[in-house]
């Protein structure tokens, strides 16, 4: 998962360190994406989208919110329940 995770994240900003580096960020459930990947709202909407693809998941709008951004368990977490509902 992690993995898909930072492929969407490249598809959306520069990354300022090494894949090796963002993929112990993207490991690690405490960080915060908006501050280590530098994203803005536009890029969260982007993100979701790119993820929706990867995944092959649909997010409701309602369960989307800024509390998802603020550490990759929240957003893993999300990602987690939409997959397991399409099995």
């Amino acid at each position: 998962m992690e993995e898909k995770i930072l492929s969407a994240i490249k598809m959306l900003t520069e990354l300022h360190m090494s894949d090796e580096k963002a993929l112990e960020l993207i490991k690690d459930d405490n960080t915060d994406i908006n501050e280590v990947f530098y994203l803005d709202s536009f890029s969260r909407v982007q993100l979701i989208i790119e993820l929706e693809e990867i995944f092959n998941i649909e997010i409701e709008m309602e369960h989307i919110s800024n509390d998802i951004f603020m550490s990759l368990k929240a957003l893993k977490n999300l990602i987690n329940s939409y997959c397991s509902e399409g099995k």
